[in-house]
């Protein structure tokens, strides 16, 4: 919309305005239908009102083409806008039937597109409300604040699974494949996943310790036997005899996930919020990811992918 008002409302002004003319009033009427407005005798339809509020601004309305001031949702020329119950248009944040919808200065609904308010970011579907949970988007997934909307960042965790994911702290993109985190490397299967234990590409094998981070440079006695790592990672060898060290270790390694760290050190907190986890998109499958010491077991679940942890997936949400 543009911040302009069509003929005559230009000189409305609160109230009734008092013209010259046979001293005809522009002021406010109501019937059973709702409420129209009288310029000079005449219904005021199709067109935009704009009259000043106490604090030195403006208030807009529109008449429908019937001359009714219009509440609720309107299109109008392709837009979409809320009017509230007292026929204002609205702007800012709005909770309309249990969802939330934000509306620019000007009055337009913000449409399937991000949004950064107050410093965060936001997603608003194709029909403007806001998005929560897990959300697919230009092929990347994103994790969105089940109840306040806000694109989270860093650490989270799915406290029915405990699996964790990994969002950047700048793009909010979830991680998928190598991830190097403050010097530390982990890997993030399909699924979003973080990976614990043996993993295999291609002919190398690398072992993810439990609280994530890739074993490098070190050797580690796993069920009783000492593995050898090289610097990059990869498995070396066996040796029968070596002073296991856990290269990395942190006591659990987790950052805030309330947004980007901003300090060196790290906590073993988890986000407050409770994921219920995303929808699923195809049945489960096996990474390829065995140990040399054993074969990795498989979870009879389409929800969860071969190490038992959950599948994100596309959440529509609400309709």
């Amino acid at each position: 919309m543009k911040n302009k008002v069509f003929g005559f409302a230009l000189a409305l002004a609160v109230g009734a305005a008092v013209f010259a003319s046979g001293e005809a009033k522009a002021e406010w009427q109501n019937d059973a239908n709702g409420y129209y407005y009288l310029d000079n005798g005449q219904r005021v339809s199709s067109n935009w009102l704009r009259m000043s509020d106490n604090a030195g601004g403006y208030v807009y309305y529109y008449m429908d083409p019937n001359g009714y001031m219009a509440t609720g949702w309107r299109q109008l020329n392709g837009s979409w806008y809320y009017f509230d119950a007292n026929g204002s248009m609205a702007t800012g944040w709005r909770q309309v039937g249990g969802l939330w919808y934000y509306m620019e200065q000007n009055g337009v609904c913000v449409l399937n597109s991000w949004k950064q308010i107050n410093g965060s970011w936001y997603y608003f579907k194709s029909d403007g409300h806001m998005a929560t949970g897990w959300q697919l988007l230009d092929g990347s997934y994103y994790y969105l604040d089940t109840s306040a909307g806000r694109m989270l960042t860093g650490w989270l965790k799915d406290t029915q699974t405990n699996a964790e994911y990994y969002c950047d702290l700048q793009s909010g993109k979830m991680a998928t494949g190598w991830k190097q985190i403050n010097g530390n490397w982990y890997y993030f299967l399909d699924s979003g996943a973080l990976h614990r234990g043996w993993l295999k590409i291609g002919d190398v094998y690398y072992y993810l310790q439990q609280n994530g981070v890739m074993a490098a440079n070190t050797t580690l006695n796993i069920d009783g036997t000492y593995y050898m790592f090289g610097s990059n990672g990869a498995y070396t060898g066996t040796s029968s005899t070596g002073t296991a060290v856990v290269s990395g270790s942190s006591g659990g390694n987790i950052v805030s996930t309330n947004g980007p760290s901003t300090t060196a050190g790290r906590t073993t907190g988890y986000a407050s919020d409770a994921t219920t986890g995303p929808g699923v998109q195809g049945a489960a499958r096996n990474t390829g990811a065995v140990s040399p010491g054993g074969a990795v077991s498989t979870v009879n679940n389409a929800n969860y992918d071969a190490f038992g942890n959950l599948i994100p997936g596309l959440t529509t949400g609400p309709s």
